[in-house]
């Protein structure tokens, strides 16, 4: 989100003592909304939002919740409204934070809060006790299976089939599965299947589904019938969507000597700010991953302000570049116009915002920095990266030595976020949040945002396969596969990794091969094979990216060669040993311990 950070999230809760109409009647907090949003709401002729067929289905549901003075029918309607508009900076709130834990949020026990509780115990409270996943391969298989619930109980095993739910085709079955208890709104095609996909195991309690399965290794499909029970939302919390995580800036040196930089928010806490310029120098100026490359793990990003994604964007740019025009609603024209002042510009080197007049109203570009990193970079992305955090990566993948590498695209909502809208009276503390602004191309055309076809976001440009192995590893083995995979493309972008062979082993033309023995005290040996004639250097640096040893520094015939390094001197510890020659660059681990 831009403007105000994880506001669907971070919403100040106001202490209520009723839930009834206080101060504003049902049907004329939705009147008054329903005036607002077909006028300012950023997306309405880009998502083809019908508000006239919208204003009749559910103007007598919010009637009928005023005749009764039901406070279930009116948040019921109010969320079933607002998940007609495939936005995830739409949201309907009463401070409910489905089983958000952090430090930022506070949760009030309001009678609002406490009645929403009850909603979602009553309509997806039970559990089958599983989650499945669409492989690449058009598959329903099972991805999560509790211990002692029903689905375990009957007999369904990780990775089984799904084909039919309730004698209807998986693939149609899971169509029909509603998200409306998911922590966002989806706003693209594949964000609400992975939900679906989640949702098709809950239900009421006491709810019997009939399960057509095939385990893995059986020949014939089971049927099996199964009924939800209470597992306190544990198949919900495993699986969770939520965007939220504490805004911070994490790093790490790779196998092999690549960077790993991970960015949760695009500020605030003014921390982010401070501790992605530290990260980022010390990444830059490791001479290992300066030379290899980095992993920027923008997975889980919450957003928070356009300028601080274009200044990070801009520690990889050398030239000043155009990223976006801010659009918004001029009562004027009636139309949706650029900006008409300048927009705030962040500084890493003085850590400074500036409204620079030498750019176009209304616009942001993204500015070099000051250090700008040259090698490549892999990106990774998620449905859980979203607003200004999309922002980074589609910046990034413009850029040669950068590609985006990731299972799913981004969430698909870059629009500018609008002061929430409060529905009945301030104590009650119900708002609607929805954006106001638009993120526009150089172009004037809508940036990354969902269309009508729930189709936006940054795509990767190569996605890792998902399948019956890759889950294995994921669900079963606790590995992150999608950073593995990650890591051996920016190795293939490095020139490190080439054409596998039958047998899976990587062949290359320049060899560095594994120390031996490895741990060492305090002498081992390596060797190298060279195809050509050419100058090579092999160098060992400690985890810092500090040089400790130069072993080979000259013109060498082609061949197979061996070298010794003695590590007497050094301290116990992890340290690299690099091999440079003819653009090729070859890194290795190797482990002192006296």
């Amino acid at each position: 989100m831009k403007k105000i950070f994880l506001t669907a999230f971070f919403i100040i809760i106001e202490t209520c003592s009723i839930y009834s109409q206080t101060g504003n009647t049902f049907t004329a907090a939705f009147d008054s909304l329903h005036k607002k949003l077909p006028v300012y709401y950023a997306f309405t002729d880009w998502k083809k939002i019908n508000w006239d067929k919208l204003y009749s289905e559910f103007k007598p549901r919010f009637a009928t919740a005023q005749a009764q003075n039901d406070s279930s029918a009116f948040i019921m309607a109010m969320k079933e409204y607002t998940h007609r508009i495939p936005d995830g900076h739409v949201s309907f709130s009463t401070g409910f934070y489905f089983g958000v834990v952090s430090s930022m949020v506070k949760e009030k026990k309001t009678p609002w809060v406490r009645l929403e509780k009850k909603l979602r115990e009553k309509y997806i409270g039970g559990s089958y006790g599983f989650a499945i996943i669409k492989l690449d391969d058009g598959r329903f298989v099972v991805r999560l299976v509790t211990s002692g619930s029903p689905a375990e109980l009957a007999g369904i095993k990780f990775g089984a089939e799904i084909l039919e739910v309730n004698d209807i085709n998986i693939q149609d079955a899971i169509d029909s599965v509603s998200v409306l208890w998911g922590e966002k709104i989806p706003a693209t095609k594949e964000g609400k299947l992975i939900n679906q996909c989640r949702f098709i195991g809950r239900a009421p309690v006491g709810s019997i589904i009939k399960i057509k399965y095939k385990n893995r290794g059986e020949q014939n499909p089971s049927i099996k019938t199964l009924s939800a029970v209470n597992d306190n939302f544990k198949t919900f919390d495993l699986t969770s969507m939520i965007v939220l995580k504490e805004p911070e800036v994490s790093t790490k040196i790779l196998d092999g000597g690549y960077g790993y930089l991970e960015i949760t928010a695009c500020m605030p806490p003014i921390s982010v700010l401070t501790d992605f310029v530290s990260a980022f120098i010390s990444l830059s100026s490791n001479p290992i991953v300066k030379q290899n490359g980095m992993i920027l793990d923008l997975r889980i990003n919450s957003g928070g302000q356009d300028c601080f994604a274009a200044a990070v964007a801009g520690c990889f740019y050398s030239d000043t570049t155009f990223y976006e025009y801010e659009s918004y609603y001029d009562p004027v024209t009636e139309s949706f116009q650029r900006a008409k002042s300048p927009l705030n510009h962040l500084s890493f080197q003085t850590l400074s915002f500036v409204k620079p007049t030498k750019y176009p109203l209304g616009s942001l570009f993204i500015e070099p920095q000051g250090v700008s990193f040259k090698a490549p970079v892999v990106v990774m992305v998620s449905p859980r990266n979203e607003s200004s955090g999309e922002g980074i990566a589609m910046a990034l993948q413009k850029l040669p030595q950068c590609k985006v590498v990731s299972f799913y695209g981004t969430n698909g909502s870059f629009g500018i976020q609008a002061e929430p809208f409060k529905l009945l009276s301030i104590a009650d503390s119900l708002k609607v949040s929805y954006p106001d602004g638009r993120s526009l191309d150089a172009y004037n055309r809508i940036q990354l945002d969902s269309d009508s076809d729930m189709k936006g976001g940054v795509i990767p440009n190569i996605r890792p396969p998902l399948n019956d192995e890759t889950i294995d590893k994921m669900y079963l083995q606790g590995i992150d596969y999608e950073l593995e995979f990650a890591l051996q493309e920016l190795k293939k972008m490095n020139g490190i990794v080439g054409v596998q062979n039958h047998d899976n082993q990587i062949l290359e033309s320049y060899s560095l091969y594994q120390n031996y023995p490895n741990p060492f005290n305090p002498v081992t040996k390596i060797k190298y094979s060279i195809p050509i004639n050419s100058q090579v250097t092999i160098k060992v640096y400690d985890i810092l990216g500090k040089e400790v040893s130069t072993l080979v520094d000259k013109f060498t015939n082609a061949g197979k060669y061996e070298v010794e390094f003695n590590a007497s001197n050094l301290a116990s510890g992890i340290y690299f040993y690099q091999m440079l020659s003819v653009n090729t660059t070859n890194t290795k681990k190797l482990l002192f311990m006296k």
